[in-house]
């Protein structure tokens, strides 16, 4: 974020999210605690990928917001297996 500043020679606010994706049916009927187990109980298996987002604020009306990491899961590894045969 400094480098961001100091190159606009300006002070600028960010917020950072992470998104995280995870192969869960989630109803929109169920509680808040109810999704937050089902979320807490997600196993390695459930994880699809993350990404993070950074929006920063420049100025009142100038914003910009951008992926500054992601990973995903391979979803279909039997496609891109290698065979030695």
């Amino acid at each position: 974020m400094e480098a961001v500043e100091k190159r606009l020679s300006r002070k600028v606010s960010r917020t950072i999210y992470k998104v995280t994706f995870l192969r869960l049916r989630i109803d929109d009927k169920n509680s808040p605690e109810l999704k937050k187990s089902k979320v807490l109980a997600a196993i390695k298996d459930d994880f699809l990928g993350y990404a993070i987002i950074v929006n920063l604020a420049l100025q009142e009306h100038l914003k910009k917001s951008y992926v500054f990491e992601a990973i995903i899961r391979d979803l279909f590894p039997w496609k891109n297996a290698v065979s030695s045969a």
